[in-house]
């Protein structure tokens, strides 16, 4: 955490506010307490994981978030997947059918 922290820093000038460990839905109380002496606020985890990253195709992501998601959910979605990209459209709009609004990690936490 603190070697990413170091790398993140040089390149952008910050280690940002939130930590989402890697490969994990949930973050350990180990990781959390080293996340913070790293100096991160808050540690995200998330409870929708469409599995975009499998590339099953947009159709397929933007069903299993949108038939996954309730008030205060946080979707796993990964950059680099063309799936991920063309679902959002869809996802957006069936969040606004279902009466929800994406917001930022920040406005969520607000």
């Amino acid at each position: 955490i603190a070697e990413c922290a170091d790398r993140l820093q040089r390149l952008t000038g910050s280690i940002g506010r939130w930590f989402r460990p890697s490969a994990a839905q949930y973050a350990s109380r180990t990781v959390r307490d080293q996340a913070r002496l790293v100096g991160y606020e808050h540690c995200l985890s998330f409870d929708i994981d469409p599995r975009d990253y499998t590339d099953p195709g947009s159709d397929t992501v933007q069903k299993r978030v949108v038939n996954a998601v309730g008030n205060g959910s946080v979707v796993a979605l990964h950059l680099g997947h063309r799936g991920t990209a063309d679902a959002m459209p869809g996802i957006l709009a069936g969040l606004a059918g279902r009466g929800l609004t994406a917001v930022t990690a920040s406005e969520l936490c607000a």
